[in-house]
């Protein structure tokens, strides 16, 4: 499935849903949670890419850009590519500025455990990326 399209969001969802200690890490986030990827026209990925769903319970998604959400999570493709292949974390990757997030910072840090576990149920679903990152 294509990164950030709406079968690999979706199939992304049901793995959270399905993943019990992933429930119970994030249980109280309660938040419509963003992802988007900014272009690398010069590494073959010309297009933006964004998605999003409800977490933790991840009942809804999306694919897209939207304007009513609590959290969004911005960083060019190969951030997001380094993220998913273990090569950095998603907590350094926004701490460090290479990612950036709006929203509030200070209740998403406190669901650290929960976004790594995100990560993680992120990187079992088969994905196929694009440019030079295929």
């Amino acid at each position: 499935m294509l990164f950030m399209s709406k079968p690999w969001v979706e199939t992304l969802a049901k793995a959270l849903q399905e993943d019990p200690k992933y429930q119970k890490k994030a249980k109280g986030f309660d938040s419509l949670y963003q992802i988007i990827c900014t272009p690398s026209p010069e590494q073959g990925v010309p297009e933006m890419r964004a998605c999003g769903l409800l977490l933790p319970d991840a009942t809804q998604t999306w694919e897209g850009i939207r304007e009513d959400v609590d959290y969004t999570m911005s960083a060019p493709y190969e951030i997001f590519y380094k993220i998913y292949k273990g090569q950095m974390g998603a907590v350094l990757a926004i701490t460090s500025g290479k990612a950036k997030v709006k929203g509030n910072i200070p209740r998403m840090l406190r669901y650290t455990a929960g976004t790594n576990m995100f990560v993680a149920i992120m990187k079992t679903i088969p994905t196929k990326f694009e440019g030079d990152f295929a």
